[in-house]
């Protein structure tokens, strides 16, 4: 993951607690969040991915100045990137 620092955590002493490591680090919180939200992507197989539409709300106190959608039709194949555009909503 370019970018980030990955850091791993032993949960063994608080998963009895109720849950596994992604259940109680979901509602851990972050001074710099970035968030971005898109809707389900439903019914993509055998369609040209320029071709399927994508819409995604991205935000960051930095602002948002570019965006991409990686993207593969083959699992056996590497992701594709594609540049998305911007459309102000509202």
């Amino acid at each position: 993951m370019p970018g980030y620092n990955v850091v791993g955590v032993n949960c063994d002493a608080m998963i009895y607690l109720g849950g596994a490591v992604h259940c109680i680090t979901k509602e851990v919180g972050v001074t710099d969040p970035l968030v971005i939200s898109h809707r389900r992507l439903d019914e993509v197989v055998g369609i040209n991915p320029p071709a399927y539409e994508v819409q995604a709300t991205i935000r960051h106190k930095s602002g948002i100045a570019a965006a991409s959608v990686f993207y593969k039709t083959d699992l056996a194949a590497p992701y594709q990137e594609l540049a998305m555009s911007f459309a102000k909503c509202g």
